[in-house]
């Protein structure tokens, strides 16, 4: 007796590229969920790069040297480039420098 998995049969399925709806063909790629290149992060996302405590996160946010988080319903984030911004800002404003090259 042989007996297939469920994950066998769906591996031999060829996926479509592409649906039709009434006449229209799309293709599949209109479906799938955008990410962006420049995410939202919260505040424990922030505090870890950064390296500090949440509460010292709100403290900053409190005296003004964190921007206003964009609120999602009751949540708030910052964009990616904005944390890696405001890290490179302080490390200038410390005298230091401590990215890692990349190599080319």
């Amino acid at each position: 007796m042989f007996i297939l998995s469920i994950s066998d049969l769906l591996g031999r399925v060829k996926q479509p590229d592409s649906i039709s709806v009434e006449n229209t063909t799309m293709p599949l790629s209109i479906l799938q969920p955008h990410i962006p290149d420049d995410p939202l992060v919260d505040m424990k996302y922030f505090a870890r790069a950064g390296g500090f405590s949440l509460s010292h996160g709100y403290d900053l946010l409190k005296r003004g040297e964190i921007a206003q988080p964009i609120r999602i319903g009751r949540s708030s984030r910052w964009r990616t480039s904005y944390v890696n911004a405001w890290i490179a800002e302080r490390e200038k404003q410390s005298g230091t420098n401590q990215s890692v090259a990349k190599e080319a």
